[in-house]
């Protein structure tokens, strides 16, 4: 679906995955430096550990408003999976309804993991 969210999604899932960008409001400029990084590793660890944090600022609304998005179209029992930081699936445990059930380490992205979020009245 080409959509702002889930603005022209219809129907229920089992699973809604989601790889948010690192700002909200990426440009054409933007993602080519993000693709530049993700052919360069040890580029992309190195800057994040410097500038990840400012970067990431605020977006923790954003990813609610992912979340909330979400719950209109997910099955019972279904899931969330988000590519985001270990503080920001702290942040967003539980303050939008749904709590984190599992989290997977993505080992060429020492910054990011993926979290399974799950509906609490769910878990």
């Amino acid at each position: 679906y080409r959509s702002n969210l889930f603005d022209q999604v219809e129907g229920a899932f089992d699973l809604i995955l989601f790889n948010p960008p690192m700002r909200p409001h990426e440009n054409e400029f933007s993602r080519l430096v993000t693709s530049f990084l993700r052919r360069r590793p040890r580029l992309s660890e190195w800057m994040l550990r410097r500038v990840g944090a400012w970067l990431e600022r605020d977006r923790h609304i954003f990813l609610a408003a992912v979340l909330a998005g979400a719950r209109p179209h997910l099955r019972p029992g279904g899931s969330v999976l988000l590519c985001i930081s270990a503080a920001e699936a702290r942040r967003l445990d539980g303050a939008t309804g749904f709590r984190v059930a599992q989290v997977t380490p993505i080992p060429t992205m020492h910054l990011h993991e993926i979290v399974q979020f799950r509906l609490a009245e769910d878990l």
